[in-house]
């Protein structure tokens, strides 16, 4: 039973996680080709003309995706750990998560 809902829960998060990095990487991606076209590096001619404003956008998604990951429940404790690393170098305070929700109980719904 315990190892079932575990699986369950992993699926879940690796899917999650895998939200988060997409986001991540897009937006890197994007300054990267960005600053060759504005460097006019040869290279970034390669890409449709990129406007540094949709990183921003990018950025937003990438910060739901973890405040989502971050309530998707844990199906290990590496998970939990990561969760409260996140937590304790100030990480939250940029996602859109209420503190309400993020500290509504004992323990916290971010660490289930």
């Amino acid at each position: 039973m315990n190892r079932r809902l575990r699986d369950q829960r992993r699926v879940i998060w690796v899917k999650a996680a895998a939200v988060a990095r997409y986001w991540e990487a897009r937006a890197d991606f994007e300054l990267a080709v960005w600053c060759a076209q504005d460097g006019r590096v040869p290279e970034g001619s390669f890409h449709p003309r990129i406007a540094i404003l949709n990183r921003t956008a990018m950025l937003e998604k990438h910060r739901e995706a973890v405040a989502k990951q971050l309530l998707t429940p844990a199906p290990d404790v590496g998970v939990v750990n990561w969760k409260r690393a996140v937590v304790a170098k100030g990480g939250i305070s940029l996602l859109p998560v209420k503190k309400s929700r993020s500290k509504r109980s004992s323990p916290p719904i971010w660490l289930s």
